[in-house]
């Protein structure tokens, strides 16, 4: 993959937002790209354990848009026929108006990713620690589906953070 970085007038290197956010997006499009330059005054070619760790950045954002997609209320209580239709609709202006529903949570996280990763330990941090402290016996499904989330989503930073601190270093965790 090649990125024409005087096109769009920006920094041409990866720790520039707009030049990570734009190689992350395209690869997110595209299969087996085993390069990536990016063409300025000097091209910079990214190959190797660079485009592994690219790649687990890119595994990280599906993670999040796949977990953001999920609908409460739908999944929880639209069909449930136990429930009373004020309920219901008590139910979903609720799930509307969360801040802690998986859309507005998976949204935040990738923001934060694109916008930077030591950042987005901090949000991931305390969305998890208001997650876990939220109690409100109707909501306990979707919490615990976030909650699950979260963990897996942990797990698969850990493998992250273990692949660069390995690579980076050669320090074995």
């Amino acid at each position: 993959m090649v990125a024409q970085c005087m096109e769009c007038k920006g920094g041409a290197g990866l720790d520039h937002t707009k030049c990570l956010t734009g190689i992350l997006n395209g690869l997110s499009q595209e299969f087996n790209v085993d390069s990536v330059i990016l063409s300025h005054y000097i091209e910079t070619k990214y190959a190797d354990d660079s485009m592994e760790v690219l790649g687990m950045m890119v595994e990280v954002l599906q993670n999040l848009d796949q977990m953001g997609i999920r609908e409460p209320y739908e999944e929880y209580f639209a069909n449930d026929e136990s429930l009373s239709s004020s309920f219901k609709n008590q139910q979903k202006s609720k799930c509307e108006k969360c801040g802690l529903g998986p859309e507005t949570v998976f949204s935040a996280l990738k923001k934060q990713f694109f916008k930077d990763i030591s950042g987005f330990y901090c949000t991931f941090n305390d969305i998890t620690g208001s997650v876990a402290a939220h109690r409100e016996e109707a909501c306990d499904k979707c919490v615990k589906a976030t909650q699950s989330d979260l963990i897996y989503l942990f797990n698969r930073l850990e493998k992250f953070r273990a692949f660069v601190i390995y690579k980076g270093f050669q320090i074995v965790i």
